[in-house]
């Protein structure tokens, strides 16, 4: 896009006002188009920064790399990781309402304001930015976690489920089709082991949530698993 933008749309079109608007933001790009590439044009002040529409692509670059951190905190230790994710989110949100209190600024950018110039200064100090957006790309994060776990768990559970249930026809008497028999013997016993090793590894790294509450650290599930 930026190469595109400096070679390509100077001879696109033309009018009595195309070329005063168009370079400036031109030369913007002369100047700055490494800082595009290389997705850190959120940094930079409006009047320097080219492609403003970009700064979002800048901004998701670097909230990614930095969650991986968090990422692998979460792996290895799913309840520090919440935790941490949490605390940091929260500090966050608080460091932004604190220098939004400081420096008088406006809560949000106010898109009526009569002059454009205003418009862009605002965008480009209190909403471009990366770290304001922090805090929501972390409930994201957190929300992808816990959809995950739960996906997980339920293709673990269902499919325990259904690798008992799928032979209920077959137990009655059905003829099976060929194909379908010839699947289900060569798979249930791995596809079984896969479903109950999910829930063994999920509840003994402390992932089972309420299933591993109630069913395994239960006194009587406990001294029946002994027997």
């Amino acid at each position: 896009m930026t190469i595109m933008f400096i070679f390509l749309f100077p001879s696109l079109t033309s009018g009595p006002l195309w070329m005063e608007y168009f370079e400036v933001q031109l030369d913007k790009c002369y100047k700055n188009w490494w800082t595009t590439l290389t997705f850190i044009n959120n940094w930079y002040d409006e009047s320097q920064m080219c492609l403003l529409h970009t700064w979002y692509l800048s901004a998701d670059i670097q909230l990614f790399i930095f969650s991986l951190i968090f990422v692998v905190i979460l792996y290895k230790n799913p309840n520090f990781g919440i935790k941490l994710i949490i605390l940091v989110a929260t500090a966050n949100s608080l460091a932004i309402a604190v220098r939004t209190y400081i420096l008088g600024q406006n809560p949000t950018v106010l898109y009526n304001t009569p002059d454009e110039r205003d418009v862009y200064n605002q965008a480009s100090t209190i909403y471009v930015n990366t770290y304001i957006h922090l805090g929501p790309y972390f409930v994201g994060l957190i929300l992808g976690y816990f959809f995950l776990n739960l996906f997980v768990w339920m293709s673990a559970l269902f499919g325990c489920l259904g690798i008992m249930l799928s032979t209920y026809t077959l137990n009655r008497g059905e003829i099976w089709n060929p194909i379908a028999g010839a699947l289900y013997a060569g798979l249930h016993r791995t596809a079984w082991s896969l479903c109950v090793a999910w829930i063994i590894f999920g509840c003994t790294t402390g992932n089972g949530g309420l299933y591993n509450f109630n069913c395994i650290e239960w006194e009587l599930t406990v001294h029946m698993h002994h027997q």
